[in-house]
C-alpha cells in the first residue's frame, strides 16, 4: 500500500511543481518530518518496532539517516525500547529487544560506510545509540549484536564521550551498580 500512496502523491507533485527528477521529489515527500515529534515515516515505524513497514520504507527510498527532535536522534535511537523493571514483562521486553535486533539489522545490513558512521556515531546526538541502549538495559546479546554491526567503526563508537565525558564502559558500569 504504500508504494501507491507514495506514487499518488508524487505523481501529484510532479503536476504542480518544478522538481528535476521524480526521484528527487520522492526522496524529499519519504523524508518529511511530521510537525508533532519532529520524526519521519521511517523513525517512527522503527519506533514502534514495526518490522514490516520499516522494511517497505527502506525498500521506497526513505532515508535511514535523517534525525529529529530536540535530541538529533535518527531511526536507531528511536528503535530502541524502553525499559521495565517489571518482571512480569520480562518475556515481553525479551521479545522487543529481539525486535529491536530485526529493525537495526534491516537500517545496517545494506547501509554505506557513510551511513553506518552518521548513525552509530551520530555526531549530531550527544550519545550513540549503543549508549542509549546499554542506558536502557539491552541484553548483553544485544549490545554484542550492535558493536558488530559497527564493524571497523567499533572503536570510534565504543570511545564516543557525552558531554559529561561518559563513555559506553561508564554507563555500563553505572547500570551494573544500579542493578546490585
Amino acid at each position: 500500500m504504500i508504494p501507491t500512496v507514495v506514487d499518488s502523491a508524487i505523481a501529484a507533485a510532479v503536476l504542480s511543481t518544478a522538481y528535476k527528477s521524480v526521484d528527487e521529489l520522492k526522496s524529499s515527500f519519504l523524508d518529511l518530518m511530521t510537525s508533532k515529534g519532529n520524526v519521519t515515516a521511517l523513525s517512527a515505524a522503527a519506533s514502534t518496532l514495526d518490522v514490516d513497514r520499516v522494511e517497505k520504507l527502506l525498500e521506497v527510498g526513505c532515508s535511514r539517516t535523517v534525525s529529529g527532535g530536540p535530541k538529533h536522534w535518527n531511526p536507531v535511537h528511536l528503535a530502541i525500547p524502553t525499559h521495565t523493571d517489571d518482571s512480569s514483562f520480562r518475556q515481553v521486553e525479551a521479545e522487543r529487544w529481539q525486535n529491536f535486533r530485526k529493525v537495526v539489522a534491516l537500517l545496517l545490513d545494506s547501509a554505506s560506510e557513510d551511513e553506518l558512521a552518521e548513525l552509530m556515531l551520530s555526531t549530531k546526538s550527544e550519545h550513540t545509540p549503543l549508549m542509549v541502549a546499554a542506558d536502557r538495559g539491552a541484553d548483553v546479546e544485544t549490545l554484542l549484536f550492535m558493536i558488530e554491526k559497527l564493524g571497523p567503526l567499533a572503536s570510534h563508537c565504543l570511545s564516543s564521550r557525552d558531554s559529561e565525558l561518559n563513555t559506553l564502559l561508564h554507563i555500563l558500569v553505572t547500570k551494573t551498580r544500579v542493578a546490585e
